[in-house]
């Protein structure tokens, strides 16, 4: 695939930079159309494609036919036109599979046409799709014999295994294509076929946050600069000047970022230079400060665009400039770029670039103190954005849509909050659609605030939270409706609400109450809903840093506000399900064969070695984990399975049909990683030795969970990066997003012996007819009340629960009730037929 387009691409993403794949080269074409193409002159390329296909369509040859609609489908690429470049991409595949005799050259070129159908279908977002294409390539490379294009289809194989999160698959694409290479070192092409696979290598090590690994590998390719093509070579240089990025040297990023577009420019590759210019532009914007330099980097990049004619790339280098402006204080210079680049967007019908021109817009009249014009301009906006988002609906590439568009929400929120008379309802609604979009459409659409307001009872209160740059709002909703509080954030405010989860986790810290309660004063003093006689409920949806914050720990009245009520938690208000107090008559009854524990235990390497798992952790060994389950087997009762050490494989796990069981319970190790939410894993034993990871991107897919509760009992499982628009993307909303009607995670370490007490506890009490959240609270009052050390909230509050907190547990007829129900059955038939035959 050609890497130069991957490039372009590169930049599409406003003020940030991801680490992407290397792609394979494109097939070699000769041809005055394809000269214009690779010096950048792309609307002569189309017009000489477009020539050359009138005239092949006259002579019916569909070779020639074909190889012009390739062309044009890689110009169509390039310029961001995804459905037009799709759609010729297939018809070339199409006219190349006619040819009567199926020689190489057919085989090689309906491959590639197969390669760029696949790199269309991923910049649209369907990387399903792209994978598809990309096998059916891979298939025909080695129909034709052709190993260097079978290396290069593993490459791009394992190119969308990285972007689906499933880094096992690409790594063992990028073994084969290794396996491929060898015996190979005496063909031309060898070098560059190898530096291609270890530059997609070390993309999937900086995937996985490996980031040393990836740097070994490309100082190790530097030995071989000119080994690939120019297009991946300056790609490469750009993937280091990302990894540099990432590793905090921003200098040295600047110096592989300048060194690739120089290749971009020796070999008049246009994209890839305006690409990398703004990636540079970013690099001294972001992490240097010099908006100078940011605003002469984009002025190039718009330079280049305007001399290729490439109006998408002029767009986005405006947009670009403009926040470059904006954030140097040169407000009418920010607002003529982002008109500039709203009337291109216009043109071209490009709705992404359309909001993100109103949000600079916005912006540039909220420093003007036009703050109506500033809301009239977010609201056109936010329009877009939905619109966007219904367009999207139900397919695939919506992960993190609100990641950057939060911004425009939340500029909105904190105008109408801070305003005069506040409309509560209203705020509440943006609230709703500015977090946890990806969950809500896939648990169904979001009801309307009258919809779940009016199911809850009168002994809840649900609370929405909404985290600003300098300002905290929450939102009360009970019974009678409703009601905002808004509080502006001083520094030490900020500090005590960051420093919080440190301070409770802490088991020596002995001042946590006063620590703790500094934080009280800004989200729970002056909501007068929690002081209502007979609340047994709070619901609480938090937002940003809040939802590493244990409420339940919060100092309140004489207490703390676990005294006071059941808290539990929910990603967005509109998931509430009007769950409230558990009636235990209404209990589902169960047979005491039905499966309801499926658990893990305590991992282990199948060798006995204590080797390190995939973030340089030992795996140590978890002494209390097995008593942990089996406790919950015993007092859940019915049918369990239960897999302890070695036996703890991913394998059941994945096999499980949904809906099968009714708790699903992990003692094992976890890993949050706080940057890179793809890299989050609980841990397995491997079916080979080492160890076996479950990624957060798997849990979201795992169909066992449907309807269940699922409890991780792991370090940290509760953590994990915070997601602009998505809120922090855990283990617990991975879990909701796969259908788990509730889950139970920890927010930090807690030691064995008191997870296993607290755990057992805790499915004692559903065992009872508890609620999920009724029974979690019982557990951890019970240390609370405590006289031992384990009543410090470091023992306790870590453990929190998400989702439905009215959730039951079947009842489970025992055994000995079920044979002792039969065997009094059969004596009473027996006597009865006694008596007959005395009759």
């Amino acid at each position: 695939m050609a890497s130069w387009i991957l490039t372009f691409a590169l930049a599409l993403s406003v003020w940030g930079t991801l680490a992407l794949p290397v792609w394979g080269a494109d097939v070699d074409r000769s041809g005055r159309a394809q000269g214009l193409q690779r010096h950048g002159d792309l609307e002569h390329a189309r017009q000489a494609y477009l020539e050359n296909l009138t005239a092949a369509k006259a002579a019916a040859n569909n070779f020639v036919a074909g190889q012009s609609l390739l062309g044009l489908a890689q110009i169509d690429l390039v310029q961001g036109h995804y459905a037009q470049s799709l759609s010729e991409a297939t018809e070339a595949e199409a006219r190349f599979g006619r040819r009567q005799q199926r020689d190489s050259a057919s085989l090689r070129e309906e491959a590639h046409a197969l390669t760029t159908a696949g790199q269309a279908r991923y910049y649209s977002g369907n990387s399903q799709g792209a994978l598809h294409d990309f096998e059916a390539s891979l298939k025909l490379t080695r129909e034709g014999g052709d190993r260097e294009a079978e290396v290069t289809a593993l490459n791009n194989a394992g190119s969308v295994y990285i972007a689906l999160g499933r880094y096992g698959d690409a790594f063992r694409q990028f073994q084969d294509a290794g396996a491929r290479l060898a015996g190979m070192e005496g063909e031309p092409w060898f070098l560059s076929r190898q530096q291609l696979t270890n530059a997609n290598l070390a993309v999937l090590y900086q995937g996985v946050g490996n980031l040393s690994r990836a740097a070994e590998i490309y100082r190790a390719m530097a030995s071989h600069p000119k080994a690939l093509p120019a297009s991946e070579e300056a790609q490469a240089l750009a993937n280091m000047g990302t990894l540099y990025r990432r590793l905090g040297d921003p200098v040295l990023a600047l110096e592989k970022y300048r060194a690739a577009q120089a290749v971009y420019r020796m070999a008049a590759l246009t994209s890839g230079e305006l690409s990398v210019l703004n990636n540079i532009g970013i690099d001294y914007a972001l992490d240097l400060g010099d908006y100078h330099g940011a605003i002469e980097a984009f002025t190039q990049a718009l330079a280049l665009g305007r001399k290729s004619g490439a109006k998408r790339a002029m767009m986005t280098s405006l947009l670009y400039r403009g926040e470059a402006q904006l954030r140097a204080g040169k407000t009418d210079e920010a607002q003529v770029d982002f008109e500039a680049s709203k009337s291109i967007a216009a043109d071209l019908r490009a709705d992404e670039e359309k909001w993100r021109s109103d949000y600079g817009l916005a912006r540039v009249s909220d420093a003007k103190g036009d703050r109506k014009r500033s809301d009239e301009l977010l609201g056109e906006s936010i329009a877009v954005i939905e619109k966007m988002r219904t367009g999207s609906a139900g397919g695939p590439g919506r992960t993190g849509f609100l990641i950057e568009r939060r911004d425009v929400y939340d500029l909105l929120i904190q105008h109408k909050a801070s305003g005069e008379g506040p409309d509560a309802a209203a705020i509440l609604e943006l609230m709703e659609r500015s977090r946890s979009r990806e969950l809500q459409d896939q648990r169904g659409a979001a009801r309307s605030d009258h919809g779940w307001r009016a199911r809850a009872p009168a002994d809840t209160v649900i609370i929405e939270y909404w985290m600003g740059p300098r300002a905290v709002a929450a939102i009360a909703v009970s019974a009678d409706g409703p009601r905002i509080y808004y509080k502006d954030l001083s520094d030490a405010d900020a500090a005590a609400l960051g420093d919080l989860p440190e301070i409770l986790a802490d088991a020596h810290n002995r001042d946590w109450i006063g620590r703790a309660r500094a934080c009280s004063r800004v989200l729970l003093d002056d909501i007068s809903e929690l002081k209502r006689p007979g609340l047994r409920h709070i619901a609480i949806i938090p937002d940003g840093l809040l939802a590493r914050i244990p409420f339940e720990a919060l100092p309140f009245g004489d207490g703390l506000l676990i005294d006071r009520a059941v808290v539990s938690y929910l990603p967005f208000a509109s998931a509430y399900e009007g769950e409230g107090a558990v009636d235990n008559r209404w209990r589902e009854w169960a047979p005491p064969w039905k499966r309801t524990l499926l658990a893990f235990a305590n991992p282990a390497r199948r060798d006995g070695g204590a080797g390190l798992d995939l973030n340089g952790e030992g795996g140590a060994n978890i002494p209390q984990a097995g008593k942990e389950v089996n406790d919950a087997a015993r007092q859940i009762g019915g049918r369990s399975e239960v897999y302890l050490g070695a036996a703890a494989l991913k394998k059941p796990l994945l096999e499980a049909r949904p809906g099968s069981f009714s708790v699903i319970h992990f003692a094992t190790h976890a890993f949050a990683d706080l940057s890179d939410a793809n890299r989050s894993y609980i841990l397995f034993s491997g079916e080979k030795p080492g160890f076996d990871y479950l990624f957060l991107r798997e849990a979201k897919r795992l169909g066992v969970a449907k309807g269940a509760l699922v409890t991780v009992s792991a370090c940290d499982s509760g953590s994990g990066q915070i997601e602009r628009g998505e809120g922090v993307q855990s283990f617990a909303s991975g879990f909701l997003a796969a259908g788990a009607r509730a889950v139970v995670t920890s927010l930090w370490r807690i030691g064995d012996a008191p997870s296993a007490e607290l755990m057992s506890r805790f499915y004692a009490g559903m065992a009872r007819g508890e609620g999920a959240g009724e029974a979690l609270r019982n557990a951890k009052l019970a240390f609370r009340r405590s006289s031992a050390s384990a009543a410090h909230p470091a023992y306790w509050a870590a453990f929190t629960l998400t989702g439905d907190a009215g959730m039951t547990l079947p009842r489970v007829i025992p055994w000995t009730l079920l044979s002792g129900g039969v065997l009094l059955t059969l004596a009473l038939f027996g006597l009865v037929r006694m008596r007959e035959g005395r009759a």
